[in-house]
């Protein structure tokens, strides 16, 4: 399936849509206009996907009527519909979002909204017909302070280059899930961005590490050296190894084609040669699997990224390494040839996406 989507105001002509996306959500649509509620909506292949509304109140703003069809959810579009109302919220000088859920407040709890006695709302949230009318007396009422999301939105104001048109809304999307990253992974990718930031300009060498390089080693790889690039991170260069070699596994390379990145075969062999290309002015990346210390990779003092558990456990001394920072994911491989296949590709290369971006979008900050 495409995932790839697009955010816009809406217009008259999209009220209709609106609505019957609503109505396939099982949400209210009594009093939904557009003269009235100002949407922002996601297209994709010219079909609504998604919406959410606003009525602004002066420096109170209520959200309203906010629903992503089945099949583009848990994938990021909900937070980015989201996250582009906070921004034009904190653009606009409001100072709180308002909203009533019956289903979702553990979602919105998950995005920094909290849970309020609804009977200290302001008058002019009390008295709309959200409030009034339309919610039972047993929605949760939850709030959310603008001025919280001032150091996520300070990112926006980062000098940053462009990708291939898919690869950046695929980037884009995924800079929008950065809140859905644990608190634990954060950690362990601030790792990462201290260790680019001591260097203070000078080359820096990345070694993504896993037990075949063969799938994960290799997405993180490509993802980090293209989030450097996007976020004008200076002097990175990212390589792969195994503790053995194998191949560029074929579904891996597929899934990161599906986001984006340009991938082809320069020598056909039981381990191909390939050449990706993420960006018009950047250079591109030669693939192929290869142990660590591979005369490929030789570069002293590199920093090894272990991208499996597996190599991190049995690859104590990793030969050459001046740091060792262990960001493992799990192995897609288990669902090959199996129904799951092609959706546990996906998820492993927009999580590993997601991450890197997160690390490299903290260098410059």
């Amino acid at each position: 399936m495409n995932t790839m989507f697009s955010i816009r105001k809406s217009n008259l002509a999209d009220e209709s849509s609106i609505i019957q996306l609503l109505k396939d959500c099982k949400l209210p649509t009594q009093d939904i206009s557009t003269n009235t509620i100002d949407f922002r909506i996601a297209t994709s292949n010219d079909r609504l996907v998604g919406c959410i509304g606003i009525e602004s109140y002066g420096e109170d703003v209520l959200l309203r009527s906010f629903a992503v069809s089945n099949e583009f959810r848990n994938n990021g579009l909900g937070s980015e519909l989201l996250q582009w109302v906070l921004k034009e919220c904190n653009e606009a000088g409001v100072k709180k979002i308002h909203l009533l859920t019956t289903t979702a407040e553990k979602y919105f709890i998950n995005h920094d909204f909290i849970k309020s006695d609804r009977a200290n709302a302001p008058n002019s949230i009390l008295r709309t017909t959200e409030f009034s009318e339309i919610c039972p007396a047993s929605s949760s009422y939850l709030t959310f302070v603008i001025s919280g999301i001032k150091k996520n939105l300070s990112m926006a104001s980062q000098k940053t280059n462009s990708l291939f048109p898919l690869l950046n809304t695929s980037a884009k999307r995924l800079i929008g899930q950065f809140d859905e990253i644990p608190t634990e992974r954060k950690k362990l990718l601030h790792q990462l961005t201290r260790y680019i930031q001591t260097a203070n300009n000078k080359p820096v060498y990345l070694n993504f590490i896993c037990t075949h390089n063969s799938r994960r080693s290799h997405i993180s790889q490509l993802w980090a050296q293209a989030a450097a690039y996007y976020f004008d991170v200076k002097n990175i260069t990212c390589f792969s190894g195994g503790t053995e070699a194998t191949a560029f596994n074929p579904r891996a390379v597929k899934a990161m084609q599906e986001v984006g990145f340009k991938i082809s075969v320069i020598k056909e062999a039981d381990n191909p040669l390939y050449k990706v290309v993420y960006a018009e002015d950047a250079e591109p990346v030669t693939a192929f699997s290869k142990k660590y210390d591979d005369s490929f990779n030789n570069n002293p003092g590199f920093a090894a990224i272990m991208t499996c558990s597996h190599a991190d456990e049995n690859c104590p001394l990793v030969i050459g390494a001046s740091t060792r920072i262990a960001i493992t994911y799990d192995d897609p491989k288990e669902f090959d040839d199996t129904p799951q296949e092609a959706a546990k590709y996906s998820e492993r290369v927009q999580q590993i996406g997601r991450e890197m971006l997160f690390a490299f979008s903290q260098v410059n900050t």
